[in-house]
């Protein structure tokens, strides 16, 4: 009753079970959204938890016993179970598992189970109680986000952990890019109220874990533990979904639109400090100031609208040679070495992809993805090296568009057939990872293809997102 840190709390009351149970293991899993679901919080001894149960979502008669409040020994199960309540809320889940010396806890253990969980809920209660009126009063006045003083000493108890168990953890820095306009033609008032909205927005989608602060009116940090560089890539696309109705700012006679900006980095490619991480994090946010995605305002747009600004009209192509040259309309999108137009025999698209698979069995445990479009699965098929390598990688192939489905017995290599006419006319291949990207898009003239390539990061991610809500595919990125 008198720890008043939560997980030193929860590591100590699996302790005590585990010594007068015997058990070899044990995990605790802490209440959310009114005890709809629990997210596991602590594991000591021999406990194994899978992926699968890192959230637990209990229903009918499994819900019912936890909600009465008393250890259970489920029929078929080895486990005890030993619910965590405090008056008629269930406030945690714990599961001892592996009795020392026998084959199944027994029924005299659950009184000794019942004793321990009365105190231990007690102790949760307070310790709960205590850390939601210690963040009450971290948060910023005006807005649900915690000062930057809070974040700081959270995000370094955080990094301690993750060098001692060699976790990951990263950082997002969203940025409101034209604050200072907007202070220029709003009120105060309506400004902040318009910046609190955002911040609910963002607390709806972050997890229990996760953590906000307001460093400045228009800059803002996200903390997230257990997350790696890609998982923070997806955490942002959920974020900019969230923000999609709350980027607009408007009085009776005036609109503007709120630019919010995001980028992160993760512990320990990114660097191992705070300061090494928000450093990491500014510098890709400047450099979204030079993404074309950003620079042509195509966040509306769907993917084959910006496939066709792209790639114009025939007359914008001027061909010379081997070489080619575009309108003054198209030169825009170019960006020196990263961002150009391009003229290449067709079949130099099945080496460039072939140079993506090698790169993604040579790094096998970089997360990634690989969109192709392509008229004909087969004949794309025929192409592919490595197959069987890339099944253990941890990289997706996905080829879309087709003539006709197929079925093939690869788990990292999937055809989605889609039966629409720009496949067949715009090859595409677009291939992102943890730490680089490359898209291309082009027209065929013969036995050559025309078109569009560019390393830019934001744009590839953007692209990939657009493709996926636009044929309602499994989100990936």
């Amino acid at each position: 009753l008198h720890v008043h840190e939560l997980d030193r709390l929860g590591d100590l009351v699996l302790d005590t079970l585990m010594e007068l149970l015997k058990a070899e293991g044990a995990v605790l899993w802490l209440a959310g959204f009114g005890g709809h679901f629990f997210r596991r919080r602590c594991r000591r001894g021999l406990a194994r938890v899978p992926a699968t149960e890192e959230t637990l979502q209990p229903a009918g008669d499994q819900r019912r016993l936890i909600l009465k409040g008393e250890p259970v020994l489920l029929e078929g199960d080895d486990r005890m179970w030993l619910p965590l309540v405090h008056g008629h809320e269930a406030l945690g889940l714990i599961r001892l598992e592996s009795p020392v010396g026998r084959s199944a806890f027994q029924k005299n253990d659950l009184g000794v189970a019942a004793a321990v969980s009365e105190f231990a809920g007690s102790a949760l209660h307070n310790v709960l109680l205590q850390r939601a009126i210690e963040q009450r009063s971290l948060r910023t006045p005006s807005a649900e986000a915690y000062n930057m003083a809070f974040f700081r000493d959270h995000m370094e108890k955080e990094l301690n952990k993750v060098r001692r168990y060699g976790r990951h953890l990263s950082l997002i820095r969203l940025r409101v890019e034209n604050y200072a306009e907007l202070h220029h033609h709003f009120r105060n008032r309506e400004l902040e109220s318009a910046m609190s909205r955002i911040v609910e927005a963002i607390n709806t989608i972050l997890r229990d874990a996760d953590i906000m602060a307001m460093s400045a009116g228009d800059d803002f940090y996200i903390l997230l533990p257990e997350t790696d560089y890609w998982g923070s890539l997806i955490t942002q696309k959920r974020i900019r979904k969230a923000l999609s109705d709350h980027l607009t700012l408007c009085d009776l006679k005036k609109s503007h639109p709120i630019k919010a900006y995001m980028r992160s980095a993760s512990f320990p490619l990114d660097g191992a400090s705070f300061e090494d991480l928000s450093a990491t994090a500014e510098k890709r946010l400047d450099g979204l100031r030079n993404s074309l995605f950003l620079k042509e305002n195509w966040q509306g747009a769907s993917f084959w609208d910006v496939v066709g600004r792209l790639l114009g009209r025939p007359e914008d192509y001027d061909f010379f040679s081997q070489g080619v040259s575009v309108s003054h309309r198209l030169k825009r999108f170019q960006d020196g070495t990263r961002s150009r137009f391009v003229r290449m025999p067709a079949h130099h698209l099945e080496l460039i992809q072939s140079a993506f698979c090698r790169e993604v069995i040579e790094s096998s445990r970089v997360r990634g993805v690989i969109f192709r479009g392509c008229a004909d699965f087969e004949e794309i098929h025929r192409s592919l090296p490595y197959l069987e390598r890339l099944e253990s990688s941890a990289t997706s192939l996905f080829l879309v568009g087709g003539r006709e489905r197929v079925q093939w017995s690869y788990q990292r290599t999937l055809p989605i057939y889609i039966d629409a006419e720009p496949f067949s006319r715009v090859p595409f291949l677009m291939y992102l990872n943890e730490d680089s990207a490359y898209a291309f898009f082009a027209r065929r003239r013969g036995r050559e293809l025309v078109g569009f390539h560019t390393s830019d990061f934001y744009f590839v991610e953007n692209m990939i997102a657009k493709l996926q809500e636009q044929y309602q595919l499994q989100v990936q990125i």
